[in-house]
């Protein structure tokens, strides 16, 4: 089966391709003060221990997600520890507004660029 052209579009909104990062003959260089690895080295470790701590919150949330079933309030020694809030939010399915609403969606399509810091 082929696919057609608005659904390899929807395809690759749902799913974008990684971006790659690109360097141009605009590229500039700054100075860093002297000995300004230090603070990059403690950039890098600090987005280790980063990944750490949220992949222990995570493993966490889940564990206890799991013991509470459906009560909201974990106790330990009878004494409140740990309380699950109920929550909600608003999602647009950016699927069903490309395919039943696609000037819309265009219109409505936003972008931004940033830059990030990637100690070389």
């Amino acid at each position: 089966m082929t696919a057609t052209p608005m659904a390899d579009l929807l395809a690759r909104i749902i799913n974008p391709p990684p971006v790659a990062e690109v360097r141009t003959p605009l590229d500039t260089t700054f100075e860093l003060p002297a000995g300004y690895e230090t603070q990059l080295a403690e950039l890098t470790a600090a987005r280790e221990l980063a990944k750490r701590a949220k992949a222990a919150i995570d493993a966490i949330t889940a564990e206890v997600k799991q013991m509470a079933g459906d009560a909201t309030i974990g106790v330990i020694d009878g004494k409140p520890a740990v309380q699950l809030a109920q929550r909600s939010r608003r999602d647009i399915d950016k699927a069903l507004l490309l395919e039943a609403y696609p000037e819309a969606f265009e219109a409505c399509n936003k972008s931004s660029t940033y830059r990030t810091v990637t100690p070389l």
